[in-house]
Parts: structure tokens; sequence; C-alpha cells
């Protein structure tokens, strides 16, 4: 593996992020094209007059849903058939039912599902019911945003619908903490940390590598959370839709005003202060991938660090049975240990308070 940049080998706190706020990652090297400015609030964005998807990526938990939403009341179009909010997203998805359906099924297709981390290929037969549904959820709108959690392993096929449709992509990569993604879905899903490690892992690297070359900013969590007031969020706004070279029809004190009461830091239930020590190769991975992505945040992407992105890619993809089979395992035994203490509860409850003997019920 190529020596990382040094930059990517500090350790980034959190308040750094918050400063850096967004960083371009442009075309693979992070330097903006020359004569680029703030669009005007508003402006149509003209990229060969198409439209234009904005694509949220980001692993489950890592705030692409309040990004979506963010990016829809600044002017972007939501889908037909939007998904309703649900325990543990009470303040919405913010993304298409459909969509969702439709990736859903790609995963079934190659023995896949949400919850794995393992590198898929869809056959190239979807791209027309991926047009289909692109079509029939978004119209002709000219400025809208995609978000799925899965579309992070599923980008490549993405592309092609996208590019099948004369469609131009702009993408924004949320970025969350592997530990506050771990707590979060064990608190929704009862997930095992190992495998929210592992879905962190592989949903990262794959968004990555998915939308490299690609004009793409990466937002931390942390750093879209942190923006408060609506002159700061204003700032915000031009800022992003200067990096993605979009115009936003929304940008205005309305807009601006529901922006800050959505972004609520009280919906924020898990953050990791300090980067806990790795404890196993999978963490020390994660580690990596995180720095490396955290100071692309403050510092702009850095070419010379897909190699090492590419190498734990390989690496994973290579162990990914057997980690897939560890993790089975140790969830069935976990389970098996759950259902033993509860039976052990059951028996205590019994001894303190026995059950009446039918000769106890007739004298009564």
């Amino acid at each position: 593996t190529p020596k990382p940049s040094s930059a990517a080998s500090d350790v980034y706190k959190r308040q750094d992020l918050n400063q850096a706020g967004l960083m371009l990652c442009k075309g693979g090297d992070g330097v903006p094209e020359p004569g680029w400015t703030v669009p005007e609030a508003g402006r149509a964005f003209a990229d060969g007059g198409g439209p234009v998807a904005l694509v949220v990526l980001g692993m489950h938990r890592s705030g692409t849903s309040a990004m979506a939403r963010v990016l829809s009341l600044l002017g972007g179009a939501l889908p037909a058939t939007l998904m309703p909010a649900r325990v543990g997203n009470e303040s919405g998805h913010w993304e298409s039912e459909a969509i969702c359906a439709l990736d859903d099924a790609l995963l079934e297709s190659v023995g896949s599902h949400w919850a794995d981390w393992r590198p898929v290929a869809p056959d190239a037969g979807w791209v027309m019911r991926g047009q289909r549904v692109l079509r029939e959820e978004f119209g002709a709108a000219g400025l809208f945003v995609m978000k799925d959690p899965r579309q992070c392993r599923l980008m490549p096929f993405w592309r092609d619908v996208l590019a099948a449709e004369g469609v131009g992509a702009r993408v924004v990569l949320t970025l969350r903490h592997p530990w506050d993604v771990a707590q979060s879905l064990a608190r929704r899903d009862g997930m095992g940390a190992a495998r929210a490690q592992l879905l962190w892992l592989g949903h990262m690297l794959e968004a990555e590598a998915g939308s490299r070359g690609m004009t793409r900013v990466l937002c931390p969590y942390d750093a879209l959370m942190a923006v408060r007031g609506e002159q700061a969020l204003a700032t915000w706004a031009q800022d992003l839709g200067g990096r993605l070279g979009v115009g936003w029809p929304h940008l205005s004190p309305r807009a601006l005003g529901e922006m800050a009461a959505f972004l609520d830091p009280a919906a924020r239930h898990h953050a990791v202060e300090d980067d806990p020590a790795p404890v196993d190769l999978v963490s020390h991975w994660a580690g990596r991938v995180h720095a490396v992505l955290s100071a692309w945040a403050v510092d702009g992407e850095q070419a010379r660090d897909h190699a090492e992105l590419d190498a734990i890619a390989q690496a994973l993809a290579r162990a990914g049975p057997d980690l897939m089979r560890m993790v089975e395992e140790n969830e069935a035994l976990a389970g098996d240990v759950a259902r033993g203490r509860g039976d052990l509860a059951e028996a205590r409850s019994e001894l303190c308070y026995p059950s009446p003997s039918p000769r106890d019920e007739r004298a009564s």
C-alpha cells in the first residue's frame, strides 16, 4: 500500500471538520475549475441545458436524510412517491419509495440486501427499468434530489441510468464517524457493532469509488449540524451551490428559516468525541477510511489517497465471505445468549412468584 498523505495520517478532531464545513472534490484532484464563482440565488443551472440530479450518497444513519431535505428546501424537486417518516427517522427520509424498492430488488437479484457490505454487480438489463422509475419519480424536473443509502453500493448502475436519460449528476457525499453510525444502528435495529462497521466501510468505499471523477462535495454530518442561524445557512448554501455549480431556485428567507428549524441538533443522538483505538483489522480499516475522507473535507481530495482506499476495498472484498460467516455466527450466538437470559429471567420470576397450584385455586 502506498504511503498515505501526511494530512490523512493525522487525527482529525471534530471541530476541524466543523470549521472546514465543505470541501470541493472535483475530478479527483480537489482543484476547482478556474473562474468559478458563487452562482446568484435562483439562477438556472446550465449543463448543456439538461436536467441535473443532486445525488446524496452516504451510509445509513449518516445524515443523508437531513441533507436531502436541505437540498429540497433550496429548490431540488422531491420524488413523486415520497417515503413517509417512520420510527427512527421521525423527521422524514426525503427519498423515493419507488427507487428504494428498485434498489432492494437489484440487491436481491444478486443475492444481497441492505445490511450487506459486499460488492455487487447488477445485470445491465436493469438500466431500462431504472430509466422508467427515474422518469416516473421526477418527470420533467430540471433539478431534483436522489437519495437512498443503497445507492452507495449501486452507483455505477445509477451513473449508467442518469447518462442514458441525459441527466447530469452532482454528488453530495455525507460523512459520519463509523462509531456514531454503529451506535445509531444498534439503537434503531439492534445491529451488532461488527456488522455496522463493515456496512459503514463497504458503503463509504463504494460511494467514493463509484463517484470518483464526478463533481462532488464532501460534507461531514457534524459540519452540517454545526451551521446555525439563517445568515450562516445562506453562506453555507451559496458555498455549496458554487462548489456544485448549481444556482438554488429557492434560496430565500423563507427557505433559510425552514432549514434552520429543520436542522435540530437534538435529533443527533450519538457522537464520539475522540476516535476509539482500533480493536481489530476491520476497525483499523474503518479508521483509515474515515481519516482519509475527513482530511479531504478539510484540505481537499488528494489523488494519492485513492491507492490506499482501493487497497482497503480489495482486502475487504477478499475477506468478505469469511467476515460474513464470522458475523453471522456471532449474531447467532448473541441471539442464543439473549434467549438464554430471557429464559433465566422467567425462571427466576417463577421462583419468586410461583403460579398457584390447582389446590390453591380451589381453596381460594
